[in-house]
């Protein structure tokens, strides 16, 4: 029962740290006010048998029935025995958050006695005094009306507040705002600053009350710099994240394989849809073929390439370089900058360079028209590698103008749609931390085309380590490929009506929608370029 008992101890912790950012009878700055709650009528009641019930036994009994339920053992046995072990520990938290209470409240009310001695105040005025100061220990809204109502309110009854004379202002002169003196540090800030140093710069400013919390000052004041190029900014660190998958299947994997531990599954709604594939076919190239594009988050520009055979992907950002931040002596804080040009060649062959440095062994590229894959000194870096590039046939559009044909790049196209999904099922914001984690996650889960072609789940990491595996589903697919094209209705004779019934091209990059329509088939003149 020890072994079991110590492992639900550690099973409660974690999914209490991980859900919602404590630990059970564990006092720090952030957990260190007790949340009564009442368990009346609940079967919770019967269970803990209490008359003062904390948040922290509620949920960790929810976690104790969870965990009693996988083992197949007694919940009840197991929360007593929990109880038994934790009663100290849980003592000892009530108490230090009650004397952290008792040691707040006795400071605010020391600060709101000398409003005694002052002329009267309107009572939402003293409110934002008492409840909302940024430098001071503040009430809650309750331990407010108890002092307003027993202290203040009977010492100030025969006060009336005094109007307020507001001399005229001049137009040019204006009230300094909170909100202004924010706008004012995002646009005067050398480099991001910490939280600590956030909060020493607003007590300077001299505001010392407002209806903002720290938290939601400081959070304007991030996506504030966000906003900005040219600056230093703190680099995210690699925290736990959901599995970035909507299928059963891929969250089974994760889950099973145990890989990433810190991975947990969330349901999602999903819809289905018929197989509109029948004719569809997959490419296939020599080892060693990279189909490379561009990606954009907000002012960072990222450099993606996927090995066509393998599905694997590499992502390397061009305009953001890492600074070890020592400016400010700390030097766990790790600072990086975002560059305002996002996409010349010497930025692009850096990216290009780390891609190579961390193992993708380049021989063919494929990408489109942008300037810096093209550009003479690019054409020598090419040459020095022994890599040999394949633009993008161009198609000319209705207006006469001519673009490159993103059909030949739909594989990364799709890669970075992929990305991008992932980030959004996972409830995160793209940066490049949160990037590396999910191209890791990408590159270790079962690849939908690869496992159809070979029977069982194959990701794209197997595939770049095996040559054998890789040369096999090379084969299997050109293999598929040439019955699916000699299968009756493939080839259209010229001339022929046909309806467009797709409403959205789902191979697109950016899943356009494309009109009903009726068009003739025509013959068009084979492209230019590699030949997969």
């Amino acid at each position: 029962m020890k072994q079991v008992l110590k492992e639900a101890i550690e099973y409660v912790n974690r999914k209490c740290e991980k859900d919602y950012n404590f630990q059970p009878y564990y006092y720090d700055i952030h957990h260190n006010r007790l949340e009564y709650v009442t368990t009346k009528g609940t079967d919770i009641e019967n269970i803990l048998n209490r008359n003062e019930v904390i948040i922290d036994d509620v949920r960790s009994v929810n976690y104790l029935r969870e965990f009693a339920m996988r083992k197949n053992i007694d919940h009840q046995l197991l929360i007593n025995e929990y109880f038994n072990v934790v009663s100290k520990k849980r003592t000892d938290f009530i108490n230090q958050c009650l004397k952290d209470t008792r040691d707040r409240v006795e400071k605010v009310v020391d600060r709101a006695n000398e409003y005694l001695n002052q002329p009267k105040i309107h009572k939402n005025n003293l409110k934002k005094l008492l409840c909302h100061s940024m430098i001071h220990p503040n009430f809650t809204e309750e331990e407010f009306e108890t002092w307003f109502e027993k202290v203040y309110k009977k010492e100030k009854a025969k006060e009336t507040i005094p109007e307020k004379v507001s001399p005229l202002l001049k137009k040019s002169v204006k009230k300094k705002m909170f909100k202004d003196v924010l706008d004012e540090l995002i646009k005067t800030s050398e480099r991001e600053l910490t939280f600590e140093e956030f909060m020493d710069e607003i007590h300077k400013s001299g505001i010392t009350t407002t209806t903002w919390t720290s938290d939601e000052a400081y959070s304007y004041y991030l996506n504030g710099i966000t906003q900005r190029t040219n600056i230093k900014r703190i680099k995210p660190q690699q925290e736990p994240i959901p599995i970035p998958f909507k299928t059963k299947r891929k969250q089974q994997y994760f889950v099973a394989d145990d890989k990433y531990p810190y991975l947990t599954p969330k349901k999602h709604l999903t819809n289905s849809f018929p197989n509109n594939r029948k004719y569809y076919v997959h490419a296939t190239a020599p080892r060693g073929f990279f189909v490379i594009d561009l990606m954009f988050v907000n002012h960072e520009c990222y450099l993606v390439a996927i090995e066509l055979n393998t599905r694997k992907v590499y992502i390397e950002p061009t305009n953001i370089f890492s600074d070890d931040g020592g400016s400010t002596g700390e030097p766990m804080v790790l600072y990086e900058t975002v560059m305002k040009d996002k996409k010349n060649t010497t930025l692009y062959l850096n990216a290009l360079t780390k891609i190579i440095s961390s193992g993708a062994d380049i021989k063919y590229l494929r990408g489109d028209g942008e300037g810096a894959f093209n550009s003479n000194i690019t054409q020598k870096f090419y040459e020095k590698h022994n890599i040999k590039f394949f633009p993008v046939p161009r198609i000319k559009l209705v207006s006469g103008k001519t673009e490159p044909n993103h059909k030949s790049l739909s594989v990364v196209d799709r890669v970075i749609r992929t990305i991008r999904d992932m980030a959004y099922t996972a409830g995160l914001k793209l940066n490049p931390t949160i990037i590396k984690q999910l191209v890791d996650i990408y590159n270790n889960a079962p690849h939908s085309t690869l496992s159809s072609i070979m029977g069982f789940d194959v990701t794209p990491n197997m595939v770049a380590s095996d040559i054998d595996l890789e040369t096999e589903i090379a084969r299997r697919i050109q293999q598929r490929n040439y019955y699916i094209v000699n299968q009756p209705l493939y080839k259209l004779p010229i001339g022929v009506k046909c309806s467009v019934i797709e409403n959205y091209d789902l191979m697109d990059k950016r899943r356009s929608k494309i009109k009903p329509d009726i068009t003739t088939t025509e013959l068009l003149q084979p492209l230019r370029g590699f030949q997969s």
